[in-house]
């Protein structure tokens, strides 16, 4: 049986790493880009997440 509180908690937590992914992203684009490990870094921090 699916626990509706746990997979609520769940996409809340999703939301919440992709809202700091994209204030990340919107303020420091160029520096963003510049470090090769942080694409890879947000990935897998969403990956972890799910």
């Amino acid at each position: 049986m699916v626990n509706r509180d746990k997979v609520r908690d769940k996409i809340q937590i999703i939301k919440n790493n992709v809202r700091k992914l994209e204030a990340i992203r919107e303020n420091n684009i160029d520096e963003f880009l510049e470090n090769p490990l942080m694409p890879d870094a947000s990935i897998r921090m969403l990956q972890v997440s799910i």
